[in-house]
């Protein structure tokens, strides 16, 4: 959000430095992103008003003239001009030699003292489009006679300089979604921190006229048949107003902030918008039909032109303006077509209200549209700024458009909001705050906060907050807000805050941090890309059977996050589709994240590990030709079992959410982990075009539990070399990998260091029900170089143990 520097000062009389106030904000929570000058005009230095003295025809070109300007302190500029309105006596803008111009078309022109035909030129007098005022290139700018020799060109245009502060605005701080809002928070922490010296420091709220009498010709029905989400609607009729552009202050203002100047009507309701936070719109009279006002919802599938042109078609869910007949404005986010300020309107009715911020997110959100009314809506504007912001608006448009009333403020507020009761404890605060923050500091930041104390005692205070601070509603909301302004800055705790995981509290929280660490350490350096997903997903992407599992989300902020998640795979599958749309076909990622679910109705949550992939992973010797994908996220999962110290069971199984998948189970057939080719079907609404993707997710607590128990020991490199003999194997289908490992460890001790499968063949030649297997045996003595009879003395036992345990063939 945008604030303008000199628009602050004019609500809040102080002479602090931009970045004084940038400082201040953002301690107090409002962040500062950043500031930047604003100038009005630019292009405008070294630019001043001349006099033309002489004018001579140019000896070597038709076109262009030699003149003599006077620029001021006597001093007379010799100046080639192409120009065929200049001559002499006038007053004319002339830009001095380092000028650098700001054309009408946004090219920058610097100027340079030069020869044109021959002849010295020692600057440049101006037309409109140099100077970027119009595109007018038809002549030089000729200023009225009486504007004095050397004025600065930035004084005759009454350039504006301006500071704009980019603030970071929390959806919950509607309340600050102003400048008076701003203002607000400013003056408390001002006269908090500096009592003496801002001690006389008060608001100085837009000057505003009480509604003039009305003439009472024009009569508008306001009828509100949504309540909930239309709780407040008032509204004023102007007749003779004369539309043009706005006053160039306003314009200026306008610009500074962001927003195109329209014509002045418009720009009055944008401007009070900015300045009280309260989005207000305008109406042609011409267009309420039957002389009514309705503010209700529409059927499903209705269609309305927007102001921008675009046809969209409305939801039951959206909350328009109506007239007797049809809709004209989307209600707090965008006009209608037909229904806006015209050239030839003279006849306006101005609408201001409460809307209630969820219809309006879920409004603005459906029909992608996201404008400066919509962002203060959503974050609850002040109800009781209505009828000021629509004084206000009125005095303005009195003032600058003319006309006069034609019908007085008409209030719909059938349930008035009521301000908000708080008990608030001064010990319960202290001890949140870590450290005691004095009764009497607490009560002047209350009330500076504008927040009524309507009873007070030594223990604490009962408070009345104002409606406008919508998150404020606790004790713990308040003690934020005394906290802000008092300073976070200024809370020296000398307690240790220490990481917390509440259902390992028994464990190590070090340890945890260390093992979680070095997980993601050595994923990223196996070429993983550490992902964070949102814990929350839609229920649909569940299967019957899990429905009953998912913890529901009541009310929740996005109906499409509704369930908090029951596995991390769906994050992993919006992640690559994510990058696949971004042209990264190949992807790596892994999460470390809760899940949760219900078990006898009770809500559970656990720590998990992701790994996935998709399309093609890097290569090593070990894995298969086929599948290779497959097996790197294997052998990635099987490292980090054995760095953990856990030791583990295979089984081969299809289940939910794989086409084909193992699954780890502990020695007390505890289910570890699984790892898979992800089932199409599950792909499909993602709309992932990349196969395969391979998924595994890891119990972390039950790895964790074997790895704080790891003792880690070290020993001297051995200094014999490795023997590598390799396998050809013919078994039948059933037999898994980690039978065949089962037996050559037993068969091969204490000579194997490890034994790698690189070669997996089904198919063509190979008979039915029957795979082919290719391993290497890693053979090595810790005390001397093995023999090749001792190589084949193992090998031999090796081949003997696979054919009576598992009834392997050789190939």
């Amino acid at each position: 959000m945008k604030v303008s520097y000199q628009l602050l000062k004019q609500l809040l009389p102080i002479q602090l430095h931009p970045q004084e106030i940038a400082d201040i904000l953002t301690e107090i929570g409002l962040e500062v992103e950043s500031i930047s000058e604003y100038i009005s005009h630019k292009g405008l230095e070294n630019v001043v008003v001349g006099e033309v003295l002489e004018k001579t025809k140019h000896p070597n070109a038709d076109k262009l003239s030699l003149t003599k300007v006077l620029i001021g302190n006597e001093k007379v500029l010799s100046i080639v001009c192409g120009a065929p309105n200049v001559d002499v006596h006038q007053k004319v803008l002339v830009a001095l030699v380092g000028a650098k111009l700001h054309t009408f078309k946004g090219e920058i022109i610097e100027i340079k003292k030069s020869k044109i035909r021959g002849e010295v030129s020692e600057g440049m007098i101006c037309a409109e489009d140099e100077l970027g005022l119009s595109d007018n290139h038809n002549g030089i700018m000729v200023l009225p006679s009486d504007v004095p020799v050397g004025l600065p060109a930035a004084d005759y245009f009454k350039v504006t300089k301006d500071y704009i502060f980019e603030i970071g605005l929390t959806a919950n701080r509607g309340d600050a979604a102003s400048h008076i809002g701003i203002a607000r928070d400013l003056k408390a922490y001002l006269k908090t921190h500096y009592a003496d010296e801002y001690a006389d420091l008060t608001l100085n709220f837009p000057a505003s006229l009480d509604f003039p009498e009305s003439s009472g010709t024009i009569d508008i029905d306001i009828e509100i048949q949504n309540t909930e989400d239309c709780k407040r609607y008032a509204g004023i009729v102007i007749n003779g107003v004369k539309v043009a552009p706005s006053p160039q202050w306003l314009q200026n203002t306008l610009n500074a902030l962001g927003i195109r100047p329209i014509n002045n009507i418009v720009d009055i309701t944008n401007y009070v918008m900015l300045e009280l936070g309260q989005p207000l719109h305008a109406f042609d009279v011409r267009a309420i039909k039957g002389n009514k006002i309705v503010v209700c919802n529409v059927p499903q599938g209705t269609e309305f032109v927007t102001l921008d042109g675009i046809k969209r078609q409305l939801s039951s869910h959206d909350l328009m303006i109506c007239n007797a007949e049809e809709p004209m404005c989307i209600a707090g986010v965008f006009g209608g077509l037909n229904s806006g300020i015209k050239d030839d309107t003279q006849t306006i009715f101005l609408e201001s209200a409460w809307f209630n911020p969820t219809s309006i997110r879920r409004t603005s959100t459906t029909l992608g549209l996201k404008t400066d009314a919509s962002f203060r809506f959503e974050r609850f504007t002040d109800p009781e700024m209505v009828i000021y912001a629509l004084n206000r608006a009125c005095s303005l448009i009195l003032e600058i458009a003319g006309g006069s009333l034609s019908m007085s403020v008409k209030d719909i507020y059938p349930q008035p909001f009521e301000p908000y009761k708080v008990g608030y404890s001064i010990r319960h605060a202290n001890e949140l705050f870590g450290q005691e923050i004095p009764f009497e500091t607490t009560k002047k930041i209350i009330e500076q906060l504008e927040i009524q104390i309507e009873s007070e005692s030594h223990e604490g205070m009962l408070l009345l907050v104002p409606p406008r601070k919508s998150d404020v509603t606790r004790e713990v909301d308040v003690a934020e807000e005394v906290l802000r302004i008092y300073g976070y800055n200024n809370i020296h705790t000398k307690k240790k805050f220490s990481f917390q995981i509440p259902e390992y509290s028994n464990y190590n929280q070090s340890l945890w941090v260390q093992f979680t660490h070095k997980l993601s350490e050595y994923l990223v350096d196996k070429g993983f890309y550490e992902t964070q997903g949102l814990s929350f997903h839609h229920h649909s992407f569940y299967p019957e059977n899990i429905q009953n599992k998912l913890i529901k989300i009541k009310n929740p902020v996005n109906v499409e996050l509704d369930a908090l998640r029951n596995t991390l795979l769906f994050n992993a599958l919006q992640t690559i589709i994510f990058n696949e749309r971004h042209q990264q076909k190949n992807f790596l990622g892994f999460e470390i994240g809760k899940i949760y679910w219900y078990e006898d109705n009770t809500p559970q949550e656990e720590y998990r590990l992701s790994i996935f992939s998709s399309g093609k992973t890097p290569l090593t010797e070990s894995f298969y030709n086929s599948n290779k994908e497959f097996y790197f996220i294997k052998e990635i999962i099987e490292n980090i079992f054995n760095f953990c110290n856990t030791s583990l069971q295979i089984k081969e199984n299809s289940q939910y959410p794989f086409i084909r998948s193992i699954t780890y189970f502990t020695d007390k057939q505890q289910e570890l982990a699984s790892l898979g080719f992800v089932d199409p079907s599950v792909l499909k609404p993602f709309e992932i075009e990349n196969y395969p993707v391979i998924y595994s997710e890891l119990r972390l607590p039950i790895i964790f539990d074997n790895y704080k128990t790891k003792q880690t020991t070290y020993k001297e490199i051995i200094k014999f070399p490795i023997v590598e003999r390799d396998l050809s194997l013919l078994l039948d289908h059933s037999i898994s990998f980690s039978e065949i490992k089962k037996c050559v460890q037993q068969s091969a001790k204490p000579y194997l260091k490890d034994i790698k499968i690189f070669d997996y063949y089904q198919g063509k030649n190979i008979p039915e029900n029957k795979k082919s297997y290719a391993i290497r045996l890693l053979l090595q003595d810790n005390s001397r170089t093995l023999t090749d009879k001792e190589i084949d003395t193992i090998m031999n036992k090796t081949i003997q143990e696979l054919k009576k345990q598992l009834n392997a063939e050789l190939r």
